[in-house]
């Protein structure tokens, strides 16, 4: 055991990452890819019988051009350029690519701070099974209220 904690310790400093960091990053580490999960089994419990709420895909049209403004240096001025469907492509990867290398795969954790922030997106779907007025008027039922649930 006190080998393999000795061939973590290396491998952590061959990578630059202190122990501590890796511990801090762990133990602070928010998994977003299991949001979803987590909504479902919410909306799961809220849908009682009805199944009125449900997840929504939010989908980006790439055929939509998108505006970029970027500072070609420090003092220069502000360009504005539209980036269509092949280049936001290409953009996405090359973003994720820094990421990765600033991060060095994940080993090195993105402090938090004043200038560090994710934004996280997410979308439901209230459906009825008749039209609103009809659910109001006919059923009596506080529709609102079911959506505020």
């Amino acid at each position: 055991q006190q080998q393999q904690q000795q061939q973590q310790q290396e491998q952590q400093d061959e990578q630059g990452v202190d122990a501590d960091d890796a511990a801090v990053a762990a133990a602070d580490h928010e998994d977003y890819t299991a949001l979803a999960a987590r909504l479902d089994k919410q909306l799961d419990e809220v849908n009682v019988g009805d199944n009125a709420l449900r997840p929504t895909i939010v989908k980006v049209d790439e055929a939509q051009s998108w505006r970029r403004v970027r500072h070609e240096s420090l003092l220069a001025p502000p360009t504005t350029t539209h980036v269509g469907g092949d280049e936001q492509r290409r953009e996405r990867h090359e973003a994720f690519a820094l990421l990765d290398a600033l991060t060095r795969s994940g080993a090195v954790p993105i402090a938090g701070g004043a200038h560090t922030h994710l934004h996280v997106v997410t979308a439901v779907t209230h459906s009825f099974t008749d039209t609103v007025l009809s659910c109001v008027v006919r059923d009596n039922c506080d529709v609102v209220a079911r959506v505020d649930e």
